[in-house]
């Protein structure tokens, strides 16, 4: 019950913190980037509150329970992506002006470019809402006696009300206060617990199997497949896009990125992994590897303590679920409604991303609902949009001989085979990967090259089959 209060009381505060910024929201770039003011420090922690969702605090930890020390690569992976998109995109992604990643590349290389680009980058964001609100709901059932659907609904109702009040605005805010709870609880307490009651990781070594300290345990082509596909996720996410922006320049957008990512994301996701370790030595047998963490936390914990934990995972999630479902309703209505009717300025777009919010968190859940965990929501539908990205990003930005021709048959190459080779793999093999290898890996390559070859055999100079806008 005191667990219940304390979590729920965190619930409150976000809730007034929604309304009370509803004030200030005054036009659709105080929505969406919050005027572009926030201080490097409250931008680290939006930064780094993004990155620390579901695929850290219970994907790493699920992972980990499941398969060892190989599990770790997830985190790792996202860490390093983050870091590297601070270094190689930051910059220039706010150089450009562009919030969403339809619309960077519809300056560049042209609507057919965006549109198709913007059918993958929405499966991408809707698969990323999922995940966030399968894992509200699974933290939320294990101290509520309540069907997943019920818990899933409820989270949901909370991230989506003070969302569509408070915008931006109000995310940045909370994710101070969720980023502090965070480190506090993932990092410091729930650490401490798991040495107490293991034995530290000398206690775990000489009680779980050998396999649990291999570090290709989980193989090494999945683990490639899976490093390549979150490290590429990281660099070209356009979740991040909106907390670019909000920074008062690009030095300090990129910086925050790193130091985000370095100092906080990277030391909190290995810290899940403890987790999971300890949680495979103290309860073997969960019918669901994703609950690890809330059922550690429900076995041993104190009520004050387990209720201090229970509001940090809320606020990791709930800070994700925050963040894209921002970016989702952004996208939905620059690169699709806006394109269907231009008068939508003022009021009239900031109501109507408020009621994309409402659509998209709607769609959310039912995915949610129907998906098998959490990791695999996030790999399998992200695989097409990332291997399409992640090449025309570096092309874009460092290559002059990209053209509008070769992007676009990249895309539409890539696309369709990424797709054809999972729904293979799932149909005909029962899950399997065709031949031992993921999609994600058949994606990026054959995208990087039909880019290459497509743009050399298509280049005619400076002209309009070229990139359309370079930024400096």
């Amino acid at each position: 019950m005191v667990k219940m209060v304390i979590a729920f009381g965190y619930v409150i505060v976000i809730l007034i913190i929604g309304i009370l910024s509803a004030k200030k929201i005054k036009s659709t770039n105080d929505f969406t980037v919050a005027g572009q003011s926030v201080p490097f420090w409250t931008n680290v922690s939006s930064m780094a509150s993004m990155g620390i969702g579901a695929g850290a605090t219970m994907g790493v930890a699920s992972l980990t329970y499941a398969c060892g020390i190989s599990g770790n690569v997830l985190g790792i992976g996202a860490a390093l992506g983050g870091m590297l998109a601070g270094v190689v995109f930051v910059r220039k992604i706010y150089e450009s002006g562009e919030h969403t990643v339809p619309s960077l590349l519809r300056s560049k290389l042209g609507k057919r470019v965006a549109a198709g680009m913007n059918i993958l980058v929405l499966i991408q964001l809707f698969s990323a809402v999922a995940a966030q609100i399968r894992s509200l709901g699974i933290i939320t059932q294990i101290f509520i006696p309540t069907s997943l659907a019920y818990a899933c609904i409820g989270m949901t109702l909370v991230a989506m009300i003070y969302v569509c009040i408070g915008g931006k605005t109000a995310t940045t805010k909370t994710d101070s206060i969720n980023i502090i709870i965070m480190v506090v609880a993932i990092t410091v307490i729930m650490p401490i617990m798991c040495i107490k009651n293991t034995g530290g990781f000398e206690g775990m070594v000489a009680t779980l199997p050998d396999f649990y300290f291999k570090p290709f345990t989980m193989g090494p082509a999945a683990m490639f497949a899976m490093m390549l596909w979150i490290t590429a996720t990281g660099m070209t996410d356009g979740g991040y896009f909106l907390h670019y922006h909000s920074a008062k320049s690009a030095g300090e957008a990129r910086k925050a990125m790193i130091v985000a990512n370095a100092f906080v994301v990277l030391p909190y996701m290995l810290c899940c992994g403890l987790i999971g370790l300890a949680g495979a030595m103290l309860l073997p047998g969960l019918e669901n590897s994703d609950s690890i963490i809330p059922a550690m936390v429900a076995n041993y914990t104190t009520p004050i303590v387990g209720g201090i934990i229970l509001a940090g995972l809320l606020a990791a999630v709930m800070g994700t679920t925050a963040g894209v479902l921002m970016i989702t309703s952004v996208t939905l209505t620059e690169n699709v409604v806006k394109r269907v009717n231009s008068n939508i300025e003022g009021k009239k777009e900031l109501t109507c991303q408020r009621v994309c919010i409402v659509i998209v968190a709607a769609l959310g859940i039912l995915v949610a609902l129907k998906a098998s965990s959490i990791v695999s929501i996030m790999q399998d539908l992200c695989a097409p949009a990332v291997s399409v990205a992640l090449p025309m990003f570096v092309a874009i930005f460092y290559w002059k001989k990209v053209t509008e021709q070769g992007a676009f048959l990249s895309m539409i190459i890539s696309g369709i085979l990424t797709i054809g080779w999972y729904l293979y793999g799932v149909i005909v093999l029962g899950g399997a990967s065709p031949f031992g290898i993921h999609h994600i890996i058949i994606g990026i390559i054959v995208s990087a090259l039909t880019l290459v070859i497509g743009s050399l055999a298509t280049y005619r100079g400076n002209d309009e089959s070229t990139v359309k806008k370079e930024v400096a």
